[in-house]
């Protein structure tokens, strides 16, 4: 009777360390969406277009579990094209109508005037921009509360930025009665493309929702800082566990 007891015992314990071990193995895969909000470190000058954009986006994670507290993930989150406008107020051209504009990363910085006349330039800037990460983060969960689990995370993340900016440039006669008098060139456009690359420190924080054994929802929210932006990006992701 005493054997039975301890081989019951015994297969019990085995039987709670191979849960144990699968549990620590686990690998799982999510799908991800989130608001992209992006502020700039601050650019007032008025010939500049502003970093601040918001804009939603989305992406697929991969990881598994190193123990019963740690867990390693690659992600990659796409964002959707960003697009600003901004409208810079015309000066006084030089004489003649001579205009001499300086230009800064595709970008009128300044205009540089002789003789004031009734004619204006003004510029349109229409900026696209859109964000490309891959994200490689540590996570830490402590002890569950039933069907809640935090986790913070950190790591480093990979960032493709792309930009186009189209700039055009507009004149305007000022006086309504020299309309008739003086033609003026047509609005005449530009258009720049870039693309970056960056590196990032990431951190993040959730707290999975277990909707099943296999599946949970978890809400989170992630921030990282590159090219003089900070993202923070609040969001929701659905995980399935093997």
């Amino acid at each position: 009777m005493n054997l039975n007891r301890l081989a019951l015992i015994a297969c019990f314990i085995g039987v709670a360390h191979a849960g144990a071990a699968h549990a620590q193995s686990a690998v799982y895969v999510g799908g991800d969406i989130f608001l992209d909000v992006q502020r700039g470190s601050g650019q007032t000058a008025p010939t500049r277009t502003s970093l601040d954009t918001t804009t939603g986006g989305g992406g697929v994670r991969v990881g598994t579990s190193l123990g019963s507290r740690w867990t390693i993930e690659a992600g990659v989150d796409a964002t959707a094209a960003a697009d600003s406008t901004t409208s810079i107020g015309g000066d006084p051209l030089a004489s003649s109508g001579a205009l001499s504009a300086q230009f800064s990363n595709g970008s009128p910085t300044g205009i540089v005037t002789q003789f004031p006349t009734p004619i204006l330039i003004s510029f349109d800037q229409h900026v696209r921009t859109s964000v490309t990460s891959t994200a490689i983060l540590l996570g830490y969960h402590p002890p569950p509360r039933g069907r809640f689990t935090a986790g913070f995370k950190g790591g480093i993340n990979f960032l493709r930025s792309s930009r186009t900016l189209e700039l055009t440039t507009i004149y305007t006669v000022t006086d309504p009665r020299l309309a008739a008098l003086i033609t003026l060139p047509a609005p005449s456009s530009t258009t720049s493309s870039s693309v970056t690359f960056s590196t990032a420190a990431e951190v993040g924080a959730e707290l999975a929702i277990e909707l099943t054994p296999h599946a949970s929802l978890v809400p989170e929210i992630r921030a990282f800082g590159s090219g003089g932006r900070l993202f923070l990006r609040p969001g929701a992701e659905l995980r399935w566990f093997f």
